[in-house]
C-alpha cells in the first residue's frame, strides 16, 4: 500500500526534472517555447476585427521583423479580403542624390582639310591684346611651332634698312616699329600662348608679309550688281593648315572678318561692311625694292601698310573708299599692290617701276596682279629669269580673268556675274596655280565672306 504512492511520487518527480532540463536546455539555445494559451468560449466565438493590429511576432523571425512596420493592417486565416486589406500604407522612398551635372565638351574644330573653308575663331577687340588669339592658339599651337621654326631665318631680306652701316641698330627699330603697339602685344600673346621665343613670332610675321604673289580683282553680281571682290592667295610656304576666318568683334558686333594665318597680325585679305581690301605683294619687293631711297623716306614719314590695313578694317567708323585709297597710297612701298571695294564701286593701287597707279573700276570690273604695268624690261628683271616668268604668268592671269568676266556678261546681257561662276573660275588654272592657298569671294556691301577654300600648294 505504501510502496505504490511512493513509485507515483518517484515518477512525478522524474517528470518534473526531464521538464526542467527541456525548458533549461531550451533558454540556453534561446528558442524556448512558449506555452499555448488557452482561449474562452467566449474568445473562440467572437469574430476577430479586420482592423485589428497584429502585434505578436513570431520568436524565429524577431530580428528580422525588427526592420518591417508592425502598424500594417493583417487579415486573419480564412476570411475574404476587402479594399481596406488591398491598400497599403505608402512608404516614403529616400531620395536619391542628384546626379552631378558634366558640362559637355566643347565641340572640337576640325582640322583644314584640302578644298574647305579654314576654320572660324571670334576674336575679341575688348579683351586685352595677349589673350585674343587664345582659343586659336590653342587649336594649332603644334603646327604654329613647326612651322616658326622653319622660317626662323628667313626675314633678313625683308627689311627696308638692310643695306646700311648701322644696320644692327636699324633693323631693330624696323622690327619694333613695322607694328602698332597693339599687334606688338599680340605678337607677345601668341609667343607665350603657344610656348615660342618672340623673336621666332616676330621673323614669321615678317616672312609672311611679303610672301603673297596673288591675283584680285570685283566683278558685278548678278541681279542687283553690287561688287563681289575675290581674291586668290599664292605663296611659295605651304600652310594652309595655318589658314583661319578671324571674326573681329567690339562690344558684341561684329566689326570685320578676314583670313589670315594662325600668328600672323598683318590682315591682307578682310571685310567689313563698306569695305574690303586684299594685299598682293611683289617677288621683287624683297631683293630689289625694299632698299630703296625713297622706300627709306616713306618709311620714316609714314605708318607702314603692315599697320595701316589693319586699321582700315578694324576702326570704329568704316572709311570711306576714297579715304582708304589716300591712306594708302602715302608712302605705299614699291612692290605691294592693293585692291579694294566698297560694294559700289572698286579702286587699285599698284605700281609702274617709276610711281604708284591707282586705278578704278569699269563698270565693275577690275583685275589686279602683282606685276609692274608698262615697261618692265630693266636690268633686274633680265638677270633674273625666274622673277620675269611669274611676272609674265601674273600679266597672263590678269588677262584670262578680264576675258572670263567679259564674256560671261555677254551670256546675261550685262547682268552680272553668278556666284557660281565667279568660285569656278579662280578655282581652276590658270587663275588657281600650284602656289594658290586660299580662294575666296568677299561682299563688301554686307560685310561678308561669301566662300572661301584653302589648298594643299
Amino acid at each position: 500500500m505504501i510502496r505504490k504512492p511512493l513509485l507515483l511520487l518517484e515518477k512525478r518527480i522524474f517528470l518534473n526534472n526531464v521538464t526542467f532540463l527541456s525548458n533549461t536546455r531550451s533558454m540556453a539555445k534561446g528558442r524556448r517555447k512558449q506555452p499555448p494559451v488557452q482561449k474562452t468560449k467566449e474568445e473562440i466565438n467572437e469574430k476577430p476585427s479586420t482592423t485589428a493590429i497584429s502585434t505578436k511576432v513570431a520568436p524565429r523571425k524577431q530580428e528580422a521583423s525588427k526592420a518591417v512596420d508592425q502598424t500594417q493592417p493583417t487579415r486573419p486565416q480564412g476570411t475574404a479580403s476587402t479594399e481596406e486589406d488591398n491598400k497599403t500604407e505608402p512608404v516614403e522612398k529616400k531620395k536619391a542624390p542628384s546626379p552631378r551635372i558634366v558640362v559637355p565638351p566643347r565641340p572640337v574644330i576640325q582640322r583644314w582639310k584640302d578644298g574647305n573653308a579654314p576654320p572660324e575663331f571670334v576674336i575679341n577687340l575688348d579683351e586685352p591684346p595677349k589673350k585674343r588669339w587664345k582659343e586659336a592658339v590653342e587649336w594649332g599651337a603644334y603646327s604654329l611651332q613647326s612651322t616658326v621654326y622653319r622660317y626662323r631665318k628667313q626675314d633678313e631680306g625683308n627689311f627696308v634698312w638692310k643695306k646700311t652701316v648701322l644696320f644692327g641698330l636699324m633693323q631693330a627699330i624696323e622690327k619694333r616699329y613695322l607694328f602698332s603697339n597693339e599687334q606688338y602685344a599680340e605678337m607677345k600673346g601668341i609667343a607665350e600662348q603657344a610656348d615660342i621665343p618672340f623673336e621666332d613670332i616676330l621673323a614669321y610675321n615678317l616672312v609672311l608679309t611679303h610672301q603673297f604673289g596673288c591675283t584680285s580683282g570685283t566683278v558685278p553680281f548678278i541681279g542687283d550688281g553690287r561688287l563681289l571682290h575675290y581674291r586668290n592667295l599664292d605663296t611659295d610656304l605651304s600652310l594652309p593648315q595655318l589658314l583661319i576666318q578671324a571674326h573681329f568683334k567690339r562690344g558684341g558686333e561684329t566689326v570685320a572678318k578676314a583670313i589670315t594665318h594662325l600668328g600672323h597680325v598683318v590682315l591682307t585679305t578682310g571685310v567689313r561692311q563698306g569695305l574690303s581690301i586684299s594685299i598682293n605683294t611683289d617677288l621683287l619687293y624683297g631683293p630689289a625694292f625694299a632698299q630703296s631711297f625713297q622706300n627709306k623716306i616713306d618709311w620714316l614719314l609714314h605708318d607702314p601698310f603692315s599697320i595701316t590695313i589693319r586699321d582700315l578694317l578694324l576702326r570704329e567708323e568704316t572709311p570711306t573708299l576714297e579715304q582708304a585709297a589716300d591712306e594708302l597710297t602715302q608712302g605705299h612701298p614699291f612692290g605691294i599692290f592693293t585692291l579694294m571695294s566698297d560694294g559700289i564701286s572698286a579702286k587699285s593701287i599698284g605700281h609702274s617701276v617709276e610711281d604708284i597707279v591707282v586705278d578704278e573700276d569699269k563698270g565693275g570690273i577690275l583685275t589686279l596682279g602683282n606685276h609692274f604695268s608698262g615697261n618692265i624690261g630693266s636690268a633686274i628683271l633680265l638677270a633674273n629669269s625666274s622673277i620675269t616668268r611669274k611676272l609674265e604668268d601674273s600679266m597672263k592671269r590678269v588677262s584670262y580673268m578680264e576675258r572670263m568676266v567679259h564674256r560671261g556678261l555677254e551670256r546675261v546681257e550685262g547682268q552680272g556675274i553668278p556666284l557660281e561662276n565667279l568660285r569656278s573660275w579662280i578655282s581652276k588654272s590658270p587663275i588657281k596655280t600650284p602656289e594658290t592657298a586660299l580662294s575666296c569671294i568677299m561682299d563688301p556691301t554686307a560685310g561678308e565672306i561669301s566662300w572661301c577654300a584653302a589648298y594643299q600648294t
